[in-house]
């Protein structure tokens, strides 16, 4: 399994409470029709996941949201006919049966379902993906971040960190047209997999790239004296650099949900 990094930074330009809860989410795993366009017009078959059965797979999934000592209960339904899927929680602290790797607890087969259920911690920020055939899946789109704020959803990096005026998020990885092309068949069971050369033609964040990363979500705007506080996930199998500039004075705060 390729390494995934969590980097959240603040950058420093020269709430509401909400009471402890259970948070709810349904996911429905889906390796059907979904599509994503990309910048040049491209459309490309994916995989991922949807919150209805009528709903479309998006790539990324969408991101789960949650406070400090929140009790977190994700319904997983899988729909997609031959394939088994997961639902891995990646950096959580989760015990075996909620963790999502096939090989130590379980995977779920067609019209299957499971709840995976854990308690966040520790504010970060966190992906949850497929751990079946997760070379395949993942690149499909089968992954999405989990964002656990600080208790009463306080602007701060967690519970009495760091303060921050607003965040972001982006959660970077490449895509191989071929792969999406011509899906390799796998067996779940023995996770042997014919793959051709990884050749990634596009490099995403949140799914977008070139003139696509003017979006509000992804593009960082900030007024003097604002701190922002980036939240930095790469899902892909190369390595990503972020350069800021001098004048911006960021920070690394916190890597992998931990200061």
């Amino acid at each position: 399994m390729k390494k995934i990094l969590f980097i959240y930074f603040i950058i420093a330009f020269q709430g509401t409470a909400i009471a402890q809860t259970t948070r709810n989410f349904t996911v429905i795993l889906r390796s059907d029709a979904g599509t994503h366009k990309l910048w040049d017009e491209t459309v490309v078959d994916i995989w991922g996941f949807s919150s209805t059965l009528s709903g479309q797979p998006t790539l990324p999934g969408k991101i789960l949201y949650a406070n400090e000592g929140d009790t977190i209960k994700i319904r997983a339904w899988n729909v997609s006919q031959n394939h088994h899927h997961t639902i891995h929680l990646h950096g959580l602290d989760v015990d075996t049966q909620n963790d999502g790797d096939p090989m130590t607890s379980f995977s779920l087969g067609h019209m299957e379902d499971t709840i995976y259920t854990f308690i966040a911690e520790h504010a970060g920020t966190y992906i949850y993906h497929c751990h079946v055939g997760d070379v395949v899946h993942v690149q499909m789109g089968m992954y999405g971040l989990i964002i656990i704020n600080a208790k009463d959803g306080k602007n701060e990096a967690w519970t009495n960190g760091p303060a921050y005026s607003k965040d972001y998020a982006w959660l970077m990885t490449e895509l191989d047209k071929s792969w999406h092309d011509t899906v390799p068949e796998h067996d779940h069971q023995t996770g042997l997999i014919v793959l051709p050369p990884y050749q990634p033609d596009y490099f995403l964040i949140n799914g977008k790239s070139k003139q696509q990363l003017n979006d509000s979500s992804i593009s960082v705007a900030g007024a003097v004296g604002e701190k922002i506080y980036l939240r930095l996930s790469n899902i892909g199998f190369f390595n990503n650099t972020v350069i800021f500039p001098a004048s911006l004075k960021a920070e690394i705060i916190t890597s992998d949900g931990r200061p």
